[in-house]
C-alpha cells in the first residue's frame, strides 16, 4: 500500500490532537458483509488526510474503525482499532479482535500485548502478565519492557520493574526518562545510593516534576542524610505543597534531627491529606510528646 507509511504518520499526529471516540455507540468488531460502495483503505486514508489538512484534526476512532471495516485482515488496522476500543473501555470486542488476530498470526506480538492490556482493564492482572510475556517472547523490544515495568510498578513489584527497565535501557541507553525510572526502582528496592546516581541527573523536561525530588529526599533519608532529605522534600513541596509522601519524608528527617515539634506538624498535615502511615505516626509522636511534657 503506497499510503501506508503516510497513514501511520497521520495517526501519530492526530493521536495528540484527538481522542479515540468512534462517534457513535455502535461498535463494529465482527465484520460480515459490507456495502459494495465501501471505500478501500487507501481511499479512506486520502479522505482523512484531506480532512486533516482542512480542519487540523480528525476523529482517530472513526478513522481506525473505518480502516478495520475496509480491511479486517490487516493486523495493523486491527490493533489500531483495538487501541481505540480500549480507550473507550470496550474491552470485550477488543479482546475478540485480539483473539482473531492471534488465531490468524501466532507470531504477531502486538496482538498478544493488546490482549494483555484487555486483561489489565478487566483487572485480571496475572493473565495480563502472561500475555505481555508472550508478546515479549515474540518481539523483545524496549516499548514492551518499559510499559510492563510500569505495570509491575502499579503492583509494587519493584524488583521486576527494575529488571524490565534495565532491559529497556540496553536498547535505549541514552533515554533519560528510563534512567529516572531505574533510579526510582533502585530506591524502592533498597539501593538508595544507586538510585541517587540516576535520580540526580534530571532532564530539563522533568525539572518541575515533584515526584523526582520526593524520591531523592527518600533516598537521602535512608542514607542517613536528613538535612539533604529535608532540602529535596522542600523542593518537591515547593512545586506541589500537597504531596503527603514528601511531607512524611520531611517529618521523618526532622525527627531524626531532633526537631520533634516541627516533625509533628508535618505528620499532622500529612495525616490530613489522607496518608494512613502519617496518621499512625502522628498519634504515636503526639502521645510521646504529651507524655514528655507532663514529666517536665
Amino acid at each position: 500500500m503506497k499510503n501506508l507509511s503516510v497513514m501511520y504518520r497521520l495517526l501519530f499526529i492526530i493521536l495528540v490532537l484527538t481522542s479515540c471516540e468512534t462517534g457513535d455507540d455502535k461498535v463494529v468488531y465482527n465484520i460480515s458483509t459490507e456495502p459494495s460502495n465501501t471505500l478501500d483503505s487507501d481511499s479512506i486514508i486520502a479522505q482523512y488526510q484531506r480532512k486533516f489538512k482542512k480542519e487540523g484534526k480528525v476523529n482517530i476512532g472513526e478513522l481506525s474503525k473505518k480502516l478495520y471495516v475496509a480491511d479486517s485482515s490487516n493486523n495493523d488496522y486491527a490493533m489500531a482499532y483495538v487501541s481505540c476500543l480500549l480507550a473507550n473501555f470496550k474491552v470485550l470486542p477488543a479482546m475478540e479482535i485480539c483473539n482473531r488476530t492471534i488465531a490468524k498470526d501466532t507470531n504477531y506480538s502486538q496482538a498478544y500485548w493488546n490482549k494483555g492490556l484487555c486483561y489489565m482493564y478487566l483487572n485480571e492482572r496475572d493473565s495480563g502478565y502472561v500475555y505481555f510475556a508472550k508478546a515479549i517472547s515474540r518481539n523483545a523490544n524496549w516499548y514492551y519492557y518499559y510499559w510492563r515495568a510500569r505495570q509491575y510498578d502499579e503492583d509494587s513489584l519493584y524488583e521486576k520493574s527494575l529488571a524490565d527497565i534495565n532491559e529497556a535501557i540496553k536498547q535505549r541507553p541514552d533515554d533519560s526518562d528510563f534512567k529516572l525510572f531505574r533510579g526510582k526502582y533502585k530506591t524502592l528496592t533498597g539501593d538508595y545510593a544507586g538510585g541517587l546516581e540516576d535520580l540526580k541527573n534530571i532532564p530539563n523536561d522533568r525539572l518541575n516534576d515533584p515526584a523526582v525530588y520526593q524520591l531523592i529526599a527518600y533516598s537521602y533519608l535512608f542514607l542517613k542524610e536528613p538535612k539533604k532529605a529535608i532540602e529535596f522534600a522542600n523542593k518537591a513541596l515547593f512545586i506541589d505543597p500537597n504531596i503527603p509522601e514528601a511531607i512524611g519524608v520531611r517529618a521523618a528527617a526532622k525527627s531524626n534531627l531532633g526537631m520533634f515539634e516541627e516533625a509533628l506538624e508535618d505528620l499532622k498535615r500529612c495525616a490530613e491529606l489522607g496518608n494512613w502511615e502519617c496518621k499512625v505516626y502522628y498519634k504515636k509522636m503526639k502521645e510521646a510528646l504529651d507524655k514528655r511534657g507532663t514529666q517536665m
